[in-house]
């Protein structure tokens, strides 16, 4: 957490005071024994757990084009989003930790996971929608106070650099993601091969489409 507050050692503490009585009071430690995933959310939010890329950390797929953050933000509380991104993000940790058990080996620290943001077929309406935004706000301030330099990478693919621009700077207004959570950008297919085994993504796609 030093590294994540430039290293004061004032901010790092007060973060790592404000982690615990975030876990103890969302149930961190034990949410992915008894955790269950609210049928709603467990119907519409879409999500992928693809497995381990070249270093071993974990990859996960997100297709923005089924992503209804609005409806979300109607439908659902946002203590409830928030609690099952948790549990998400717990569950990443948990997979660097066997990871890194059966890599003992090699000397990699295994202690981050990438994404792959689909973003094929997001409109500019649904990315500019005010609640929308909110939402995913609230998401990444999440992230940010209490799993801190987690992000490997980021890759947005399907979509032009246009469309890439509007979710980037509409959906992360106001966050600072280079300085906050270190998110490096890649656009486009090609840079996937050289991070992720393709065998693997392959595979995962053509379960998501049987």
């Amino acid at each position: 957490m030093l590294s994540a507050r430039e290293f004061d050692v004032a901010k790092a503490e007060t973060m790592m005071r404000k982690n615990i009585a975030f876990r103890k009071k969302i149930g961190a430690d034990t949410i992915l024994e008894d955790y269950v995933v609210p049928e709603l959310i467990n119907k519409y939010y879409p999500r992928g757990y693809i497995g381990p890329d070249k270093d071993g950390c974990p990859v996960r797929y997100l297709p923005f084009k089924n992503l209804d953050l609005k409806g979300f933000a109607y439908s659902v509380k946002k203590s409830e989003v928030l609690k099952f991104l948790t549990f998400l993000f717990e569950h990443d940790i948990k997979e660097m930790e066997e990871m890194f058990k059966k890599g003992k080996k090699t000397g990699k620290v295994i202690e981050k996971h990438s994404y792959i943001l689909d973003i094929d077929g997001y409109t500019f309406h649904r990315a500019t929608n005010r609640d929308a935004i909110n939402l995913l706000n609230d998401i990444l301030k999440l992230y940010e106070a209490h799993y801190p330099e987690r992000m490997k990478i980021a890759f947005f693919i399907n979509g032009s650099t246009i469309q890439i621009l509007i979710v980037v700077t509409e959906q992360f207004r106001g966050f600072n993601m280079n300085h906050n959570i270190g998110i490096p950008v890649h656009i486009g297919k090609p840079f996937i091969g050289s991070t992720i085994q393709i065998l693997i993504f392959v595979t995962f796609l053509r379960r998501r489409l049987a």
